[in-house]
């Protein structure tokens, strides 16, 4: 049985992925942040069903990330792949945003996805083996009005999975 760490459960690509790769065999460990209060409900039905395995992870809090894969390799012994999913959408101007907004954003959508690699490369390494999908957006490739934040967000994810597929490890970008 593979064992699936999925980011960004809570809705989108990533619940849909949770519920799909379950169903098809597969532990999922879906993650999403504040399981006991805003995604309580959530949190509960994915909970609920075989092979589902739901984790609080914090994308921006680098020990909340260790600790969820130290929790799988603790419980399986391995983690064979990763599914970064988790991510904000953002509108609006440009100068709408301040400087710590654009950090916020830019510490979910492609620092999180930094953590979580990082956690997980180690593992992959010693297995000789792992899988890194991403999930992406168009909008990394190009930009549009009113996308600047966002757009930013997307391009640095871009660069980040582009590194990692030529010099780090096997990825994906989906």
């Amino acid at each position: 049985m593979k064992n699936v760490l999925i980011t960004g459960t809570s809705s989108g690509f990533g619940y849909l992925a949770s519920k799909l790769l379950a169903s098809k065999g597969y532990k999922v460990y879906a993650t999403m942040r504040n399981i006991e209060t805003y995604h309580r409900a959530v949190a509960k039905e994915l909970s609920s069903i075989d092979g589902i395995t739901v984790l609080d992870v914090e994308l921006t809090n680098v020990e909340s990330v260790n600790k969820a894969v130290d929790t799988i390799i603790a419980q399986d012994g391995k983690l064979d792949v990763l599914i970064n999913s988790a991510g904000r959408f953002h509108l609006g101007i440009m100068e709408a945003f301040t400087d710590d907004q654009l950090l916020d954003i830019l510490n979910v959508d492609v620092v999180g996805p930094w953590r979580v690699i990082r956690a997980t490369l180690p593992h992959f390494r010693k297995q000789k083996e792992g899988l890194i999908i991403t999930v992406a957006s168009s909008l990394g490739r190009f930009s549009c009005p009113f996308m600047s934040a966002y757009s930013t967000a997307k391009h640095g994810l871009e660069g980040l999975i582009e590194v990692a597929s030529k010099f780090d490890f096997i990825t994906r970008l989906v």
